[in-house]
């Protein structure tokens, strides 16, 4: 019996793998909130920019890790 072929959807979608990821996400973009965006934070500046700045702070961690996870996957197979 042949396996089946592993998509990076799939390995992406793992519920392992995905759960780190957005450990790492939240982790690593917090750290990263905090130092790019710290100062606005504290005096109350938040705008729809810095917003979406912040957002995007998560969201790179979380991509990163993400990719390299499914590359490491993907290459062990």
């Amino acid at each position: 019996m042949t396996e089946p072929s592993v998509t990076c959807l799939g390995v992406g979608l793992r519920k392992d793998i995905f759960l780190r990821c957005v450990k790492v996400g939240l982790c690593v973009g917090t750290v990263l909130t905090l130092i790019n965006h710290g100062d606005r934070l504290i005096a109350g500046g938040i705008d729809d920019i810095v917003l979406a700045k912040i957002m995007i702070s998560y969201l790179v961690p979380f991509s990163v890790s993400q990719w390299s996870s499914i590359q490491t996957v993907l290459a062990a197979q």
